[in-house]
């Protein structure tokens, strides 16, 4: 029987979580989000003392129960890149993204976690490639946050990424999407072709104005049409700081390419939660606890 499991989203100025329950597909039985009121990530005493009571006195009064989690990690310094490169075994892969990434961004390979999903196989030159999504993660931050979930007595049972997380939750979409995900301290921003990643953009939140965040979409897009050849047919907002109630109306009149809020018409039909939820403030941690190996779980 397939256990519950609960997505963990811990933003800067908000702490989200879902419990989803898997025994007949994926149903959001019990969600909460709560001021996160330590804005400082890293090795510090404090943050973690405060996050790890936020989670537990949010999982106490709300009604979780299941002790499995799947954490969506957004940070700056998690490096999320899709590639090509030609078909090998797991190790070869791993090897080539240590290299890919140690060479372009000047990282040291003993201080990251690297990893890959392989998202799809093509046919190129006669030749099977396979399309990747390659991450690399700070091991400090890894660290920081298993400590926190250890100590509010949970397992840590899979860490996912905003790129992932939203080719899982947009996966149904046959178009090209732009996700514009707003953030409290940063601003990301993904194209999506079937669900399937092809590049992002992320900027720091604090000091933007709807103008510079048009023309950073623009950017975006200019450069996903340069490079991919393909047109986006729809920009989707989310997160939890969207800047005006009406910005999907001021972005899509700018912009002139059809601008909406995240809703539930947007999902696969199987992802199952109450209408009362708020889909743009818990959509990470939805997505994180989504999980599409060979079913869900």
């Amino acid at each position: 029987m397939r256990k519950n499991i609960i997505g963990l989203d811990i933003g800067s100025a908000y702490i989200k979580m879902i419990e989803a329950n898997l025994r007949h597909g994926f149903k959001v039985e019990h969600w909460a989000s709560i001021p996160n009121s330590c804005k400082i990530l890293g090795d510090d005493v404090l943050y973690k003392k405060t996050t790890e009571e936020i989670i537990t006195r949010c999982m106490k009064y709300n009604g979780f129960t299941s002790r499995r989690v799947s954490l969506s990690l957004s940070h700056p310094e998690v490096i999320v890149r899709s590639l090509e490169l030609p078909m090998m075994g797991y190790y070869q892969t791993l090897s080539n993204i240590k290299f890919e990434f140690c060479h372009h961004f000047g990282i040291n390979e003993d201080l990251y976690k690297f990893d890959y999903r392989i998202i799809k196989f093509i046919q190129q030159n006669n030749s099977d490639i396979q399309q990747i999504l390659a991450v690399a993660a700070p091991l400090e931050i890894i660290k920081t946050y298993m400590e926190i979930i250890k100590r509010c007595n949970l397992n840590l049972a899979f860490i996912d990424v905003p790129e992932n997380i939203y080719g899982k939750l947009f996966g149904s979409i046959e178009d090209v999407v732009c996700i514009v995900d707003i953030g409290y301290k940063q601003i990301d921003m993904f194209i999506y072709d079937q669900g399937v990643f092809c590049i992002g953009k992320r900027l720091g939140s604090l000091s933007l104005d709807v103008i510079q965040i048009e023309n950073s979409i623009i950017q975006l897009i200019n450069y996903y049409s340069s490079n991919h050849g393909g047109i986006v047919s729809m920009i989707i907002l989310t997160g939890g700081q969207l800047l005006h109630d009406n910005l999907d109306e001021i972005l899509g009149k700018d912009l002139n390419i059809p601008v909406k809020t995240i809703d539930r018409y947007d999902l696969g039909k199987d992802i199952l939660f109450d209408e009362s939820i708020a889909l743009p403030i818990y959509a990470k941690a939805i997505g994180a606890a989504l999980r599409k190996d060979s079913t869900y779980a």
